[in-house]
């Protein structure tokens, strides 16, 4: 049972991770084009930012509700109440960051 939520969170933490490297790839690489002189981004950047970014703000409150959920199911309920507040506050930072953006 604590297998599973740790399997669970060391998932979601490897694709949070994941998502995180290939926005600062992609931020270095627009980085890189606006210090060149060339200005012109390669086909398709915009469409890769915007997966990127999507797919990180909708996996950071996402995997702690799965958590939650399945610990809620396999009767662990603080664990299950500490990832739903976790889920909370990731969303009403995930919501942050897309109404700026």
């Amino acid at each position: 049972m604590k297998l599973l939520i740790t399997g669970l969170t060391l998932t979601w933490l490897a694709l949070l991770a994941g998502f995180a490297w290939w926005l600062f790839g992609l931020g270095m690489e627009g980085w890189s084009d606006q210090h060149s002189n060339s200005g012109v981004h390669r086909p398709g950047y915009q469409r890769d930012v915007a997966l990127a970014g999507g797919g990180f703000l909708s996996i950071l409150p996402g995997g702690p509700v799965v958590i939650a959920m399945v610990a809620y199911v396999k009767g662990r309920r603080g664990i299950g109440t500490f990832f739903l507040t976790l889920a909370g506050v990731a969303a009403v930072t995930a919501l942050t960051v897309y109404r700026l953006n």
